[in-house]
């Protein structure tokens, strides 16, 4: 698990090891070699906010692939953002690309370089909160 530390305007991104739920995230073996992932490009980032209910929950852990930043549309990537690590389903609408969220309470951002770098795609998440989904 690791907190993402970014800035706006910087294409990179630091990484700082967050123990307060252990430190780490089991993934199968299996399932990354199913998948052709490279274990070594795997980050687990904690969600916060409600801006992707329904599909992500505060709490739950995001498995961000940081060598796949190319944009797809439908994609959901961990994104900086104006210097905020969010996490955003990217949108190819009139030859621009958005953030949008998967909740109809906020409203998608125009994704421009500079102001909004990919730091990776989303593969995997895992629930951490049930309250809402059974």
């Amino acid at each position: 698990m690791v907190a993402l530390h970014l800035q706006a305007g910087v294409t990179g991104f630091e990484t700082v090891d967050n123990y307060e739920d252990g430190g780490s995230l089991h993934v199968p073996r299996q399932w990354i070699e199913e998948n052709d992932l490279d274990p070594h490009a795997l980050l687990a980032i904690k969600i916060r906010g409600e801006s992707m209910v329904p599909l992500l929950y505060a709490g739950d852990i995001a498995v961000i692939n940081i060598r796949d930043r190319s944009r797809v549309n439908g994609g959901v990537f961990a994104v900086n953002f104006n210097g905020q690590a969010v996490v955003k389903r990217m949108k190819y609408e009139r030859r621009e690309w958005y953030l949008a969220s998967e909740n109809p309470e906020f409203r998608q951002e125009p994704c421009r370089s500079g102001e909004c770098e990919v730091v990776g795609r989303v593969v995997r998440f895992e629930p951490r909160n049930f309250k809402d989904r059974l």
